[in-house]
């Protein structure tokens, strides 16, 4: 009969884990990661300053006194309120395993998750790298509720001796959103730096409109190689915000950058369609082609590029080529005036070009 308020699944990992801990002392290291990675997800060492067996045995014990507290006080009596009590307490523990493990816990308790950002913002200042990792990442999880944390995690990400830290703080800086908008000028400086710039431009396609003072510094991180295709999704993202620096990006002389702002302008949809057109001239068959595959994507709303979409039917790389006659078909009746020009594609001395071409007339509802 099982104990009130504890979960049979969760009893038999608890003695399986029982278990484990008694086996660390008799058998190699080997022998107890395998089997501690299946059922606690711990993997193989995320905590380098120990050594294998050290990890394991402090890890299992860690867990097994985690999955104890959840199963001991029934849940109807106290739920997850004793649950963040013990894992605060925890927090404070001398030992680092524990502590780093209740800083991960401590981001799943939703319900809890402004009681427990007080705690996990005091922990960032841990001397051990992985609790104050594992404080940043519950931090990012708890999302808007963590907003009084994002000076401290503005320091973390200005300063933290450990570049893990430094990357998760950029992370959870985005998913707390719009509200971590003071961040904005710490982010911006980070997409200077070759290893945190691809995390501070996602981190800023996350802020939507409160991204908009940021732009400058996300063009000028457009043309660098370490940050140019997160800050092109960024900008996608970003929508009608980020589309004057996509369209003023199809003129740069890098083809790289070109064709990333031109797969971003597929991301901001109908009111891309006017520069996704121009992209269709563009020197690179690359530019060619991703603009050609925007459009099929953004479908009815591209009518406005029917003309180019047409003369595309004639472009020298038969991938554009069959690109433009998809889109056409995706922009549906509306593309009547390319039908002339499909009629000609039907000619086309590719197959995949012709066969592109009569899909597209019967989309569009034309005789052949």
């Amino acid at each position: 009969m099982g104990i009130p308020g504890r979960s049979q699944g969760g009893v038999a990992a608890a003695a399986a884990l029982v278990g484990l801990v008694e086996e660390v002392s008799g058998n190699s290291e080997e022998s107890v990661v395998e089997p501690a990675v299946v059922i606690t997800g711990v993997g193989s060492n995320p905590w380098p300053a120990f050594s294998a067996g050290e990890l394991m045995k402090h890890a299992l014990l860690a867990l097994l006194a985690l999955i104890l507290v959840r199963l001991s006080v029934p849940a109807a009596l106290a739920g997850d309120d004793a649950i963040l009590r013990d894992l605060l307490k925890q927090l404070k523990d001398k030992d680092p395993v524990t502590r780093a493990l209740a800083a991960r816990e401590l981001g799943t308790l939703a319900a809890q998750a402004k009681q427990g950002v007080p705690a996990l913002v005091e922990a960032l200042k841990d001397e051990d790298a992985d609790v104050r990792s594992f404080a940043v990442h519950s931090l990012g999880r708890l999302g808007a509720a963590a907003q009084s944390a994002v000076p401290q995690l503005c320091a973390a990400l200005r300063k933290d001796k450990s570049l893990k830290v430094r990357k998760l703080a950029a992370t959870a800086l985005g998913e707390i959103g719009p509200g971590a908008k003071e961040s904005l000028s710490v982010l911006v400086e980070a997409l200077k730096d070759e290893e945190l710039g691809p995390y501070a431009a996602n981190a800023l396609g996350r802020f939507g409109p409160g991204a908009k003072d940021a732009l400058p510094a996300l063009a000028d991180a457009l043309r660098k190689d370490h940050t140019r295709q997160y800050v092109a999704h960024t900008l996608g993202k970003l929508g009608v915000l980020g589309l004057p620096v996509l369209a003023k990006a199809l003129k740069e002389k890098d083809e790289d950058v070109r064709i990333d702002a031109t797969v971003a302008l597929g991301m901001v949809g109908r009111d891309a369609v006017p520069a996704l057109a121009d992209a269709l001239k563009d020197a690179s068959a690359g530019v060619r082609l991703n603009a050609a595959s925007a459009l099929v994507k953004i479908g009815p709303d591209a009518k406005r590029a029917v003309g180019a979409l047409a003369t595309a039917l004639e472009d020298r790389d038969p991938a554009v080529r069959v690109r433009a006659a998809q889109a056409l078909g995706e922009v549906g009746p509306e593309a009547i005036d390319g039908v002339f020009a499909l009629i000609g594609a039907l000619l086309d001395r590719v197959d995949e070009v012709r066969a592109a071409a009569a899909a597209a007339l019967e989309r569009i509802g034309a005789k052949k």
